[in-house]
């Protein structure tokens, strides 16, 4: 069973899948004043409650850019692999894997099959009423589901601080 996350910077959408059956389960709030290691954490707070085995993260992929080349992301693209990252790092101890996944505008794709134009933005308090994000989640594990080899698996890496002779002793 895998936890399917599409971050956002007011809510980020969460949902499981098994197998190719996908259900939306919640939003949770990530406002950007919200750290993305308080999403991480509450991230893996429901994978864990759901008995996840895995944890896939949506990263949207810009046209000419690639997956597996940090250097290619977007603004949001560099949020995504961040959170990533970070959850890579907490979800280690629990022995769960964390994987980046191209997520080909799962938002725009659900708005659109809830018969909206997405140049039309929908107000917030509507997409949190539709269940937009955790749809929209649910979707980025059908695509994963479709083509699982395309997925690419965040290596927790520890962070080291390098200090100077001039920071005196630790």
């Amino acid at each position: 069973m895998l936890l399917g996350v599409d971050y956002g910077t007011s809510r980020t959408g969460l949902a499981m899948g098994r197998s190719g059956t996908c259900s939306a389960l919640q939003a949770i709030p990530s406002p950007r004043t919200c750290g993305l290691s308080d999403v991480a954490r509450r991230v893996l707070e429901v994978a864990l409650e759901q008995g996840a085995e895995g944890i896939l993260v949506g990263i949207p992929v810009q046209p000419g850019g690639s997956i597996v080349k940090p250097h290619t992301d977007s603004w949001m693209g560099a949020r995504c692999r961040n959170l990533a990252h970070t959850l890579a790092l907490l979800a280690n101890e629990h022995k769960l894997s964390v994987f980046l996944y191209n997520e080909a505008s799962t938002t725009r794709a659900v708005i659109n099959s809830m018969g909206y134009n997405w140049q039309h933005r929908l107000p917030n308090d509507e997409r949190q009423a539709r269940g937009v994000d955790a749809e929209s989640a649910a979707m980025l594990l059908r695509l994963y589901y479709g083509d699982p080899r395309l997925a690419v698996r965040v290596k927790p890496k520890a962070i080291v601080v390098k200090r100077s002779p001039e920071d005196g002793p630790m």
